[in-house]
């Protein structure tokens, strides 16, 4: 028997996690706790939404997510985020994330600069920071899966439209 015969078409789930991310942060619940403490991302310089039925992109470029109408208009009008770059702060560090969608993935990040001088002390230092980065992942998207299989999902849906036409 094959398990792949009759494979459901689930990539609006990618699309429908990094719009749950600016959406908790848009609403200010995006504080999660880790092995290592707690830490708090928010949405941070680059952001690319998307028609799915046009596939028109529109890539936008900020400081301040918070004052930018374009992207309240793009959600407004239907478009989804395709990729969506945020800053995980926590006590002593803080990393640029970025993420894409199709398939779901990290592109890029940007990690403090080592303060380890030997190079051995680097990889190290290097390799916690991966370590620390793909804890942060695995938490935001098992949040995401939670709420998103739980009568939650609505009323953050709902909590998100209202501030969406709000803005």
């Amino acid at each position: 028997m094959n398990l792949y015969t009759d494979k459901k078409d689930i990539t609006f789930l990618e699309s429908e996690f990094l719009t749950y991310l600016l959406g908790k942060y848009y609403l200010g619940d995006n504080v999660f706790e880790s092995q290592n403490g707690s830490f708090y991302y928010e949405a941070s310089k680059h952001i690319v939404l998307y028609d799915p039925n046009s596939e028109e992109k529109i890539s936008i470029e900020s400081d301040d997510f918070n004052s930018c109408k374009e992207i309240y208009t793009s959600l407004k009008d239907g478009k989804k985020v395709f990729e969506l770059s945020i800053k995980v702060k926590m006590e002593s560090v803080s990393f640029d994330i970025t993420f894409r969608t199709d398939p779901l993935r990290i592109v890029r990040v940007n990690a403090p600069k080592s303060i380890a001088e030997e190079l051995q002390d680097k990889v190290i230092e290097r390799a916690l920071y991966l370590k620390e980065i793909y804890e942060i992942y695995d938490i935001l998207l098992s949040d995401f899966a939670q709420n998103r299989t739980t009568d939650d999902w609505y009323i953050f849906i709902r909590k998100f439209r209202e501030f969406i036409a709000n803005s």
